[in-house]
């Protein structure tokens, strides 16, 4: 009863601005539902005056958002196969960048279990990149992601693994207020 009393967006709320104000970038928090990433937290930038398309209550694909990756990469391990062929008519290119083919997706989802992060390189909006990393309960299941993001300009001057490692930080951090590894 107690886990289940657990409100990820007041568990996350300290996280989530330190992390918004150290990067001085747009954090979003997002849950899976459905087969979709479904945008609950979106603080905005606060050094930047880019501002990203996303907004809470956005759902997103999966197969072209950082954290949509990291859903796909935890909780669809046994059944990417089935997945990409159920949602086939969604999977279209974006962008240039979009992944699209099984096998790519294969390659980007075993190189996010290798890193324990992902990111999202302009696949979903040009000129913008994401860097996410996965929020464990004390189940050890993924039901939640955290992200930043930033222009690709901007992510290549700070650094995809210093920006890495800071959103890990959140996940890990957030992650321990639920009782996950």
């Amino acid at each position: 009863k107690a886990l289940s009393s657990l409100n990820i967006i007041h568990v996350s709320a300290r996280h989530l601005e330190a992390l918004n104000i150290e990067s001085g970038e747009t954090v979003n928090l997002s849950c899976m539902q459905e087969g979709r990433a479904i945008m609950i937290n979106k603080l905005d930038p606060v050094r930047s005056i880019i501002r990203t398309h996303a907004y809470v209550g956005q759902t997103l694909s999966l197969y072209c958002s950082a954290m949509g990756k990291l859903y796909l990469a935890h909780n669809f391990k046994g059944s990417l196969d089935e997945y990409w062929a159920s949602h086939a008519a969604e999977i279209n290119a974006l962008t240039q960048h979009t992944i699209t083919d099984l096998a790519a997706m294969k390659k980007e989802l075993k190189t996010i279990e290798k890193l324990g992060y992902a990111v999202d390189r302009e696949e979903n909006e040009l000129g913008i990149s994401c860097v996410a990393a996965p929020i464990f309960d004390v189940m050890g299941r993924m039901q939640y992601s955290v992200s930043l993001s930033l222009t690709s300009v901007k992510l290549a001057q700070v650094g995809e693994q210093n920006l890495a490692a800071k959103v890990m930080e959140t996940a890990r951090r957030i992650s321990a207020e639920l009782g996950g590894a």
